[in-house]
């Protein structure tokens, strides 16, 4: 995951968008070396919006990328309290910019595949094994 400080994300915003649009790698936006938001991929989002049940997040506002760059701060105190945005870029949606507490819930997704991605791997050595004797 890469990183990125709140007060150098204004010059580096375009690259950030592009980074996480064409590799859907997550970047962590952070405020005084704390994490405050993340940039992650619309399959990201979707992903959070399929594993919400009962306590659903508000619709994620759309934003343009210019305008981001102008209210960067109040952006980021509301993705805190839960918000998500879709920022547009030349006019289609480009990538999301998510709170701490839904990247957590992405992360956990993450080490959760990853376990049984290990578990069936380690599964199918062990058949191998046996078959083998």
């Amino acid at each position: 995951m890469e990183r990125i400080g709140l007060h150098e994300l204004p010059e580096s915003l375009g690259d950030v968008v592009n980074l996480v649009r064409n590799s859907r790698l997550r970047v962590v936006v952070e405020e005084h070396g704390e994490p405050r938001a993340a940039f992650v991929s619309l399959e990201d989002l979707e992903l959070l919006g399929s594993l919400e049940r009962s306590d659903p997040a508000p619709a994620p506002l759309g934003v343009e990328v210019a305008d981001i760059r102008k209210h960067l701060s109040e952006r980021v105190a509301e993705l805190a309290r839960g918000a998500r945005a879709i920022l547009r870029q030349k006019g289609s949606d480009a990538v999301a910019l998510i709170g701490l507490r839904d990247l957590r819930v992405l992360e956990g997704v993450d080490a959760r595949l990853d376990l049984e991605a290990a578990k069936r791997l380690l599964e199918g050595e062990i058949g191998r094994a046996d078959r083998a004797t």
